[in-house]
């Protein structure tokens, strides 16, 4: 069994595992609940766990990363917003992009939800107080969402996780990323009139490429040549809506 490999291993090069640290998630409703153990020690099932900073569930909505994420977002939009006087609508969202996107941003191309999602339109929660407060707090009359995005030189969310979507798989395909047997999930078309066409091996299977591959032929229909990474970039900020 590969844990008693991993086990071995450790004690050969007198790498002890920490048996009160290791967790197990079983991943899908028909997941067997077969017992693993470490040195005799039986491994505790969790219903999620944390890895690089994601919390994962065994339905991989992530629901809970996503929850926490919003909850600390919002918590520390109050926070500068309680710390710092200004009049200045450009200084608040220098501190919002300081501090508060990194924590709904990171890992965003992993669990990003379905634009039209109740998860989505969360994610868009502390956007939408910050700016909507730091409006109020310079004199400007309110105004709807996608209006003070406008108007504060901003994008939404959705836009920013489609953009980062894109841009990952814009890396791999050109080799920039890593990713393993790529070319069972992805390649490109043969077709001369659209070089930057894609084709999805399985388009029946939910997936990242399955959701990704569609807006990005899209966007690349009329493209006459395969684009350079900055000719990518600026395709994807005159295409995507900013809302």
């Amino acid at each position: 069994m590969g844990i008693d490999l991993v086990e071995s291993w450790a004690s050969d090069n007198s790498l002890p595992l920490a048996h009160s640290k290791t967790a197990l998630l079983r991943l899908g409703p028909r997941n067997s609940s077969h017992p693993y153990t470490i040195g005799g020690s039986l491994i505790d099932s969790v219903d999620s766990v944390r890895d690089l900073g994601l919390l994962i569930e065994p339905n991989l909505k992530f629901t809970r990363h996503i929850n926490r994420a919003v909850a600390l977002a919002l918590l520390r939009s109050k926070q500068l917003l309680k710390s710092f006087k200004s009049n200045s609508p450009q200084f608040y969202i220098f501190l919002f992009k300081t501090y508060v996107l990194p924590l709904v941003e990171y890992c965003s191309v992993v669990y990003s939800p379905p634009p039209s999602s109740k998860l989505a339109h969360k994610l868009e929660t502390p956007l939408r107080f910050f700016s909507r407060k730091i409006l109020q707090r310079c004199n400007t009359p309110y105004c709807s969402y996608s209006d003070r995005l406008s108007q504060l030189d901003l994008f939404s969310m959705r836009h920013r996780r489609l953009k980062a979507q894109l841009l990952l798989l814009y890396n791999l395909i050109i080799g920039a990323s890593y990713f393993p047997s790529l070319e069972t999930h992805v390649r490109l078309s043969s077709s001369s009139r659209r070089p930057m066409s894609l084709i999805c091996i399985n388009p029946n299977c939910s997936n990242f490429f399955s959701t990704v591959i569609p807006i990005w032929n899209a966007l690349t229909i009329n493209v006459p040549h395969f684009l350079c990474p900055s000719e990518f970039n600026s395709l994807l900020v005159n295409n995507i809506a900013r809302f």
